[in-house]
């Protein structure tokens, strides 16, 4: 509250006008940044639901506090949940029955969030040679214990962290779902 209050040139005490406190002031920013969701062009439910998680994606990359202020347990504004209206919308009309709508739209916003960057996955950076400590030379002097793991590390490290696979994996999860109905 204290650095907003700075950034406005107000006392801590005059965003109390505003917002009831941090949680609100989070909800407000939440809102503004997220913006109306998206009216998706795509033709089927694989490329619409594709085209969702894209545009998530970037709005995430052009928002990179959005990722960690969107977990957990709080009030959602309508623009947040209208963002989620939209692909649960799109997995009903395909077919889906309604917990596993909600289960595959958690799984595609875990997905984003997880591949935006190591450091916002909380996973090690599995690229080899990046200075001191890296993997590799961790990896170079067990050589014999982690070879699968060392081989895998010579190929590198996609260039979206994993992003194109992971989508593709769980769209292609949910059409076998889908084609069991």
């Amino acid at each position: 509250m204290q650095r907003v209050a700075e950034v406005f040139g107000v006392t801590k005490m005059a965003l109390y006008r505003y917002v009831s406190g941090k949680a609100q002031l989070l909800a407000v920013t939440i809102e503004a940044a997220v913006g109306d969701p998206p009216v998706l062009t795509g033709s089927g439910w694989r490329a619409r639901i594709e085209e969702w998680a894209e545009l998530l994606r970037e709005n995430w990359l052009h928002h990179p506090w959005l990722p960690q202020a969107t977990v957990g347990d709080r009030v959602m504004g309508p623009r947040e949940v209208a963002w989620i209206e939209c692909p649960v919308a799109v997995l009903a009309e395909a077919g889906l029955g309604g917990s596993q709508q909600m289960d595959a739209v958690l799984l595609l916003c875990a997905h984003v969030r997880n591949t935006l960057s190591p450091t916002a996955s909380g996973t090690q950076p599995w690229t080899p040679g990046q200075g001191a400590g890296s993997l590799r030379d961790q990896l170079v002097q067990r050589d014999a214990e982690y070879a699968a793991v060392l081989t895998a590390t010579r190929s590198g490290r996609s260039a979206d962290n994993g992003w194109r696979f992971g989508l593709e994996l769980v769209l292609d999860g949910l059409e076998v779902q889908l084609g069991a109905r």
